[in-house]
């Protein structure tokens, strides 16, 4: 069916309202700022690591250099900083510039961006068995229970609790201050008890979390939209 330009044009003035709230509310969130550049630090479902990166100065200059190294440290209660490697306080992920996705295969990709799209990917996995324990920890505290667990590359939504009693949560969750991270996995656990979002659900969900507007919704409708890793996003400039 091809409309007319009439046609269009009056569906637009009859819906210039609704197309105003829209666009609105496109610009009521604001930037949640994600910064990896050298000795930066950046919080991981509410712990802190320091980022070092190796040969960083040839990041951002597009070298032949393959393999790039990041050291993250975590911070201790005091602020200081462990410095053995052998420490399990220290992680260090060796980063293959060369090696993307076959779906990116034929792109003209810098190598600040391939460093980037790789620890997004080490990150991804990372979090499985962080989110996992979290979720087990809310499933004991609350009495709400559930099958299992995992952290997945969720596009439209931040969890999902499936028939099966397993619980899907967006890996960018990681990234959220973690009162955020427990509180989605809490209204997902409370799913095990009321299936949609009737008056039961948001009473069951505000009882095992009272200040789940204030901490989990009003968060994620400011800065939802911007918790991710933008691969153009400046890099190693300290």
């Amino acid at each position: 069916m091809v409309l007319s330009d009439s046609s269009v044009s009056n569906f637009v003035n009859e819906s210039i309202t609704w197309i105003k709230k829209r666009i609105d509310a496109l610009y009521i969130s604001e930037q949640f700022i994600i910064d990896l550049s050298n000795n930066s630090r950046i919080q991981i479902c509410g712990e802190t690591f320091l980022l070092q990166w190796n040969n960083f100065e040839n990041i951002n200059k597009n070298s032949k250099r393959k393999k790039f190294y990041v050291k993250l440290y975590k911070n201790d209660f005091d602020g200081a900083l462990y410095n053995n490697v052998k420490d399990n306080n220290v992680k260090i992920i060796c980063i293959a510039s060369d090696k993307v996705p076959k779906s990116l295969a034929n792109y003209d990709l810098t190598n600040k961006q391939k460093v980037l799209l790789n620890f997004t990917n080490w990150l991804k996995e990372y979090v499985k068995d962080i989110f996992h324990s979290k979720v087990v920890l809310c499933s004991e505290k609350t009495g709400l229970a559930f099958n299992s667990s995992i952290a997945k590359n969720l596009k439209r939504t931040w969890g999902i609790y499936h028939s099966n009693g397993s619980i899907s949560l967006n890996w960018r969750l990681s990234l959220a201050p973690v009162d955020v991270l427990n509180g989605v996995i809490i209204h997902e656990l409370c799913h095990s008890k009321v299936k949609g979002h009737g008056k039961d659900f948001w009473e069951l969900l505000y009882y095992h979390c009272p200040d789940y507007k204030e901490t989990v919704h009003n968060w994620l409708k400011k800065y939802g939209r911007t918790v991710y890793i933008d691969y153009n996003m400046p890099l190693l400039n300290k």
